[in-house]
């Protein structure tokens, strides 16, 4: 805001004290957007939710589910996070994420949904368990999709009105 303050000075005076509509909307539209808002760790749950789920769609959508093609890595690019397979027994998961497999093995008889964990002071998790039904009618846990996003990507995300 202060690095604004001498623009706008500077734009009044080369306009001898007299803007535009416009150029008064457009100086409006600039100071909004640079206000500082405080937003809570719900609301910042629930982005993470709906940017997770609808980045995984997304996934879900594709023929191919292989997370190591080429259109995952411009979704990591685009939306500025990390996606892969968390699997059980893989030993470069974080305990979070470890725990997280654990629950999704032990529950895979019970209808299960999508998880968000926070990850350090400025990530989240994002986990969609991703199901195998068998011919015999059982579902099993397959692995999960893991989607790490940090916190700024998820606020950038927002539509704050």
């Amino acid at each position: 805001m202060k690095k604004l303050l001498p623009l706008l000075l500077l734009v009044i005076f080369a306009c001898q004290g007299r803007l535009t509509d416009e150029q008064k909307k457009e100086m409006r539209e600039g100071m909004k957007a640079n206000q500082i808002v405080k937003i809570s760790d719900a609301e910042i749950t629930e982005a993470a939710y709906e940017y997770g789920r609808s980045i995984s769609e997304k996934i879900k959508g594709q023929e191919s589910q292989n997370l190591n093609d080429d259109f995952t890595k411009k979704l990591q690019e685009e939306y500025h996070v990390k996606i892969y397979p968390l699997t059980s027994g893989d030993s470069l998961l974080l305990d979070i994420e470890q725990q997280l497999i654990e629950a999704y093995t032990a529950a895979s008889d019970i209808e299960l949904t999508d998880n968000i964990q926070k990850i350090g002071n400025d990530s989240l998790l994002y986990t969609l368990p991703v199901m195998e039904t068998r011919p015999d009618g059982s579902v099993t846990f397959q692995y999960a999709l893991g989607i790490r996003m940090p916190k700024k990507a998820v606020i950038l995300s927002m539509n704050r009105k």
